[in-house]
């Protein structure tokens, strides 16, 4: 994706606006097209997703808006409007809007689960990183990353969202598992960089300090290098910081890892 790459984030941006200035044109010419309007709906959701992880929330929010309403005038696919109101829940979560977001997620929850791996995986992924843990449903994440990791085996990103439910669900053991398997299938991509700031997380829950702060380690300068402003890894940056720091057993090796690291 574009977007991995800080220094072409521009050509990403100018590549969404121009895909939704596309279909709108297209939705436009005539009379309602099945075709049109599921595609037109897609470049919304995407483009909201873009807007999510460069940390413009209002503007995200727009979009989903956009693509619910496009969405909920076609029965047919009810499922990807309950994953695309998840989303939208993500999004307010993240602005402070509690009660919005916990309405979207109520909408969301109540139309029909989706069955393909993609799908499956994308709604386990929004419901495990909603920034308001409290509206999530970690089980439930579990149990769609688990389905779609059934249903293709050998997709990284899969086994990536299970690990990441399974720490929002408090399964340590399982999410190092699963986290460690999406290292061997993902490789440098930018997953990994999320990857690694949970399995921070998840070693430092089973009392592993040592490979918790080597991943941390690992995780930031990632992040430093390839996507310093990306909205979701600055908070897991945050998070992880936050656990490893007023958690660990000696304050000094704390204090000297934060001196050697430049934090």
């Amino acid at each position: 994706m574009l977007v991995s790459d800080s220094s072409r984030t521009w050509e990403a941006e100018a590549a969404h606006r121009r895909e939704v200035e596309l279909w709108q044109q297209a939705a436009a010419k005539g009379p309602p097209d099945p075709f049109i309007r599921e595609q037109l709906a897609h470049s919304h959701r995407l483009w909201g997703l873009f807007l999510q992880d460069s940390g413009r929330l209002p503007e995200a929010e727009e979009a989903f808006r956009k693509a619910v309403k496009v969405l909920d005038e076609m029965p047919s696919h009810r499922a990807l409007l309950g994953d695309t109101y998840a989303c939208l829940a993500n999004v307010l979560s993240a602005a402070g809007k509690r009660d919005e977001a916990a309405e979207a997620f109520r909408k969301a929850l109540e139309c029909p689960l989706p069955n393909t791996a993609r799908d499956c995986n994308h709604l386990a992924w929004t419901l495990a990183t909603i920034p308001d843990a409290s509206l999530g449903d970690g089980y439930l994440a579990v149990e769609l990353a688990s389905r779609a990791v059934e249903l293709a085996p050998d997709d990284g990103e899969y086994w990536h969202t299970l690990g990441v439910a399974c720490c929002r669900a408090t399964d340590w053991e399982t999410a190092v598992e699963a986290l460690e398997k999406a290292n061997e299938l993902v490789g440098a991509r930018t997953e990994s960089i999320t990857n690694a700031f949970f399995l921070a997380i998840a070693h430092w829950h089973l009392g592993h300090n040592e490979q918790a702060w080597c991943w941390y380690d690992q995780a930031v300068a990632s992040m430093e290098k390839c996507a310093p402003r990306n909205a979701r890894n600055c908070r897991l940056r945050a998070e992880s910081e936050r656990l490893i720091a007023t958690e660990g057993p000696a304050q000094s090796e704390t204090a000297d890892r934060k001196k050697n690291n430049g934090r």
